[in-house]
């Protein structure tokens, strides 16, 4: 599911579970709701971010019968130069 959602080849693809916490939606405490952080290197317009978030909540609809208007996705961009990794090599 990860790797078909973003477009990128999982060569370069990392993706991290946290367990869950306290989760809050319109000041109510949420068991049912997912919170994506999506970061990545560069921009995305505005109309691809949309694109992306439907594809994840679809993709979670569809894997974990998570109702779709309740999953939040942040999109993180980040200039290469601030992306570090291979022990001090920058994308």
């Amino acid at each position: 599911m990860m790797k078909s959602v973003p477009d990128k080849d999982e060569a370069g693809l990392v993706v991290t579970f946290t367990e869950s916490y306290a989760f809050y939606r319109a000041g109510r405490a949420s068991t049912d709701a997912i919170a994506l952080d999506v970061r990545y290197i560069g921009r995305f317009s505005l109309e691809r971010k949309r694109e992306v978030t439907k594809r994840f909540a679809g993709a979670l609809e569809s894997a974990l019968k998570v109702d779709p208007k309740k999953v939040t996705v942040i999109f993180g961009e980040i200039e290469s130069e601030n992306w570090g990794r291979n022990v001090g090599e920058f994308s």
